[in-house]
Formats: structure tokens, C-alpha cells, sequence
């Protein structure tokens, strides 16, 4: 759902040239807007933790390859 609403979002904003509202977002996705605020508040959290459980592999992978011209912060990002 977060994928499809981020999509979505991203689409519009190329065609209005804004952000879109979250009514015009909800009515392009097919959702009311309380359930799409509810699924988008469950994929950010599971992103969220998905991203900062895997920051540790990120670090370690991101060290064995520094010191090849790539800043650290840009190898993590």
C-alpha cells in the first residue's frame, strides 16, 4: 500500500505540479482517507524498522568498501 500511494503521489505531483492533497491521493489509490492514513502510518513504521535493524550490515559493508575515493556517507546512503 505504501508503494502504491507513494506512486501514486509521485505521478500526480509530476501532472499538478504540487504536492497533492491527501483527498486527491485517496480517490487515485481507490481508499477513504482514515484507512489510507492507517496503511501508510503501518508501511512507514515497518520501513522504519526494517531500515534501522539493517543499519549495522549497512555500516559493516559500507566500511570494507571505504577508502576507495566514496565518502562513508555516501556508501551507507
Amino acid at each position: 500500500e505504501l508503494m502504491r500511494v507513494e506512486e501514486a503521489r509521485g505521478s500526480m505531483r509530476k501532472v499538478f505540479g504540487r504536492e497533492p492533497t491527501r483527498g486527491e491521493v485517496s480517490r487515485v489509490v481507490g481508499s477513504d482517507i482514515s484507512a489510507m492514513r492507517s496503511s501508510l502510518k503501518r508501511g512507514w513504521y515497518s520501513k522504519h524498522t526494517l531500515l534501522s535493524s539493517s543499519m549495522g550490515l549497512i555500516r559493516s559493508i559500507a566500511a570494507e568498501h571505504q577508502g576507495r575515493g566514496i565518502a562513508i556517507e555516501d556508501l551507507v546512503q
